[in-house]
């Protein structure tokens, strides 16, 4: 069975590095980017399966990404 694929979005780079890490060593295709315009042009032009975002970011804010992610498919879990 193929795993999900997750992009997460995070500006703390230890915190998304070490998940991404972690996500990428149980086999999962995991994308990450640090900030929300990067999530969104992602979004935009990728598919993904699970979204995990962080609530605070520099340029956005998180609800921001929910809204357009679930836009784009109402059924991704965020």
């Amino acid at each position: 069975m193929k795993k999900p694929r997750i992009l997460l979005i995070d500006d703390d780079k230890n915190t998304a590095n070490g998940l991404r890490k972690i996500l990428l060593q149980d086999g999962y295709d995991t994308s990450c980017v640090y900030t929300g315009n990067e999530a969104i042009s992602l979004i935009d032009t990728e598919h993904f399966d699970i979204v995990i975002t962080d609530m605070k970011l520099p340029d956005i804010s998180g609800f921001s990404i929910i809204e357009k992610v679930k836009k784009k498919d109402e059924d991704i879990p965020v």
